[in-house]
C-alpha cells in the first residue's frame, strides 16, 4: 500500500463510529478536512435526465428501478436528502451521478 492509502486507512479507523442503529460510520478520507469540491451538479443533472428518459421509455425498467430504490429506502440504505440541504456553499458539495443497473 502506498502513503496516501495508510493515511485513508488512517484517517477511516480513527473516525470510526458504531451508531445506535448498528450502522457505521466514518470522515471521507480526503488529505484536508475542508475539501473544495468540483462543481459536478451540470454532469450529475445530464445523467439524471438522460435515466429520467430510458425510464419513460422502458415502463418495467421503471418499475424494477423503483422497487430497487424503495429497497434502499425501506433498509435505510439511502435516505432522502432533507430541503434545507439542498442548496449548499460553492466547493461544498458533490452530486453522485446516477445511473441503473440492470442485472439480467
Amino acid at each position: 500500500m502506498s502513503f496516501e492509502d495508510h493515511q485513508a486507512l488512517r484517517v477511516m479507523k480513527t473516525s470510526m463510529k458504531n451508531l445506535e442503529d448498528g450502522t457505521y460510520q466514518i470522515r471521507q478520507p480526503w488529505r484536508n478536512i475542508e475539501p473544495i469540491m468540483p462543481d459536478n451538479r451540470h454532469a450529475a443533472l445530464k445523467r439524471f435526465q438522460s435515466l429520467a428518459h430510458r425510464l419513460r421509455k422502458d415502463p418495467e425498467y421503471l418499475r424494477e428501478y423503483s422497487t430497487a430504490i424503495k429497497k434502499y429506502l425501506d433498509n435505510n440504505h439511502a435516505i432522502k436528502v432533507p430541503k434545507e440541504q439542498l442548496v449548499n456553499k460553492p466547493g461544498k458539495v458533490s452530486y453522485l451521478p446516477h445511473h441503473g443497473v440492470k442485472h439480467p
